[in-house]
């Protein structure tokens, strides 16, 4: 809910296609750790096939390390994606998601 991340969101809103309704915002996502983000992502609706998680370090980069046991540091604006074999988002722990994706400002 950061005003930074909104502005962030803003300009991928667009890009992305993501319509206005379908974005929640969470406080508790401000700094979060890598616990705090595994137990909100693991009470998503089970009927979203896709989340994404706009946040600040080192939690992102914490949980992304834990998701894919793939170790990789986050500059400002990394987006990682993961995907995971899962039938519930509930499932989401610790090396159950595969990276698929990764782009930093450098590698842009």
């Amino acid at each position: 809910s950061a005003k930074r991340e909104r502005e962030k969101l803003g300009m991928l809103r667009e890009k992305l296609e993501i319509e206005e309704g379908v974005v929640n915002y969470h406080d508790d996502l401000y700094c979060a750790s890598e616990k705090t983000l595994v137990e909100i992502i693991q009470k998503v609706d089970n009927s979203k096939n896709n989340i994404d998680i706009i946040a600040h370090n080192p939690g992102l980069e914490d949980l992304a390390a834990m998701l894919s046991d793939e170790s990789e540091p986050f500059a400002t604006c990394t987006v990682m994606q993961i995907e995971f074999e899962i039938d519930d988002w509930k499932q989401v722990d610790k090396v159950t998601g595969k990276r698929t994706l990764l782009l930093s400002p450098k590698t842009i």
